[in-house]
């Protein structure tokens, strides 16, 4: 059995969950008798565009992209200098103001440049399919959007079974402006063999938006389990994992730090420790304002995750939008005490009092006394995390998740030979 794994970007570039569930998998799914090819876009001029990633093998398409996007960094660098120099004696509120505009106007900078990019990555992996689709027998989008439906044209035109990994809620995210024939591409989103959920409340909006049942498949993202350790620790870290650029209305920044003022001033001796890629600029000035630099320190994007989550006491997730988080699997592998937003992708994970604390989205105050709450109760952390452990050692552990895909890939073969004959 031969699987093509269709994903965006890859390592070792910045990875955002998916990426990282893809890279997670595939050596799990090759030890049981499966081959993996990555089929990805080249972001980099340093990539090469054939490399063998253990017993994975990657293709990266678009010869072109590398130069388009130094193209595009050259006129975000020239158009954020001079509005630099314009605010560089501003006041505060005007330098807020100058962060602002500096976000808004990256997407429209951007965006001629990513459908440019796009379209060379949907004309390469074309001729890419023609030559190699003899050698595949699924292929496995890593998401549901326009890359999802890219894929099933790709699996129509050359009679290759398509799964779709619906990663986000809603599980069908909008085709944007910046990816070529977004039309056409939403009249195929929802026409892959199957689709795979990650948990029952994607389950419930799909089947109430009249997705037939029996193309849904619940698979949950997948944790690598690290050897058991004690708790609680009594180090006094609280950890958040979470790419910023997602930004802030996936990962609700202004809530964690607005949580944290208050943790600073109530809870002297805690530390907030913040790992993840991505522009952190505005919010270590936003933290600066609130007067709580001292206890917060920005990481950026690390090697070595672990040496974090193997010290922290308490993990901290108030996100608005969620998958299922992979920071929040990997927090609870750990067995640490999770403190989570009331959001679908977050409760399908934590039950509150049981493996972690659920706060109401958007509830900067409940989010700071549920981490108070914690750290002053040593019982507690104990009991939730070692909750925590259990489950994932009982659900999401690696090898029954690569189990339960390739069930997954034997079933849409079979079912594709039986349309044959």
């Amino acid at each position: 059995m031969k699987i093509c794994m269709l994903i965006w970007s890859y390592w070792p570039g910045s990875q955002g969950g998916a990426e990282r569930q893809c890279r997670l998998i595939c050596p799990y799914i090759v030890r049981k008798g499966v081959a993996c090819n990555i089929v990805t876009a080249r972001l980099a001029y340093k990539s090469k565009r054939i490399e063998a990633d253990g017993d994975t093998q990657i293709y990266r398409l678009g010869v072109l992209i590398p130069f388009i996007f130094g193209i595009k960094e050259y006129f975000k660098n020239v158009i954020f200098y001079v509005l630099t120099k314009k605010f560089r004696s501003a006041s505060q509120n005007d330098t807020t103001e100058a962060d602002s505009i500096r976000q808004k106007l990256s997407f429209w900078i951007e965006l001629p440049f990513v459908w440019l990019a796009r379209l060379t990555f949907f004309c390469e992996l074309n001729f890419w399919s023609y030559k190699n689709h003899s050698r595949v027998d699924v292929i496995h989008v890593h998401e549901a959007g326009w890359l999802g439906a890219l894929g099933i044209i790709i699996g129509k035109l050359y009679k290759i079974p398509v799964v779709c990994k619906a990663a986000t809620h809603p599980p069908f995210p909008q085709i944007g402006w910046d990816v070529p024939f977004r039309l056409i591409l939403r009249k195929f989103q929802r026409l892959s063999e199957k689709i795979i959920i990650l948990n029952d409340q994607a389950r419930e909006s799909l089947t109430l938006d009249g997705f037939p049942a029996d193309k849904i498949i619940t698979i949950p993202n997948a944790v690598f389990l690290p050897v058991k350790t004690e708790f609680p620790r009594n180090s006094d870290i609280v950890l958040y994992v979470g790419n910023f650029s997602q930004g802030n209305h996936w990962k609700a920044f202004d809530v964690l730090f607005d949580a944290w003022k208050i943790i600073h001033e109530q809870q002297t001796g805690l530390r907030l420790v913040v790992l993840g890629g991505g522009d952190r600029l505005t919010w270590e000035k936003y933290v600066d304002r609130l007067g709580c630099t001292s206890s917060v320190q920005f990481l950026g994007r690390v090697n070595n995750p672990e040496d974090y989550y193997s010290m922290a006491d308490i993990f901290i997730l108030p996100s608005r939008v969620e998958g299922m988080s992979n920071a929040l699997l990997e927090a609870q592998s750990w067995g640490i005490p999770c403190v989570v937003s009331d959001i679908p992708g977050n409760t399908s994970i934590v039950e509150n009092d049981v493996n972690g604390l659920v706060v109401p989205l958007n509830d900067s105050q409940s989010l700071a006394n549920a981490v108070i709450k914690i750290n002053n109760d040593p019982l507690l952390r104990k009991k939730i995390g070692a909750a925590a452990r259990n489950l994932m050692e009982e659900k999401y552990e690696i090898n029954g998740i690569a189990e339960k895909l390739i069930m997954l890939y034997e079933d849409v073969i079979s079912a594709k030979a039986i349309n044959r004959t």
